[in-house]
């Protein structure tokens, strides 16, 4: 996910957190600065693990420590969307990045979900 702080991007991707794949594939957490600069934030010493209750539901407990976040100097595309929009159509903005600084930037825009994620819904 990338929180995006990055104005040019438009209304509806500023301030917005964005879905992506296409960075590690993992539950990562970065942070689109106002200048276009990608940053990875970390929060591994942030919570810890508490009790498990009668729900068997596990507890974070914060530890009082803060996030860290450091330059994230890639060089890749990347592909992200921030969800539905109000008129129901779906877009994704492609994001070209070299050595951590967005260079430049399209929009692919799709009618529908099935359109967007290729598949029928039902």
């Amino acid at each position: 996910m990338i929180h995006n702080s990055y104005k040019p991007l438009g209304e509806k991707f500023f301030n917005k957190t964005l879905q992506t794949k296409s960075l590690h594939k993992e539950l990562k957490y970065y942070w689109l600065s106002p200048n276009g600069e990608l940053f990875e934030y970390d929060t591994s010493m942030c919570y810890t693990w508490g009790d498990i209750d009668e729900r068997f539901y596990i507890h974070k407990i914060k530890t009082g420590e803060h996030g860290k976040i450091s330059p994230c100097y890639i060089t890749k595309k990347i592909i992200a969307y921030s969800g539905i929009e109000p008129n129901d159509t779906w877009t994704n903005v492609i994001m070209y990045f070299k050595l951590g600084q967005l260079l430049t930037y399209t929009y692919e825009r799709y009618n529908s979900r099935e359109e967007f994620f290729g598949l029928p819904f039902y």
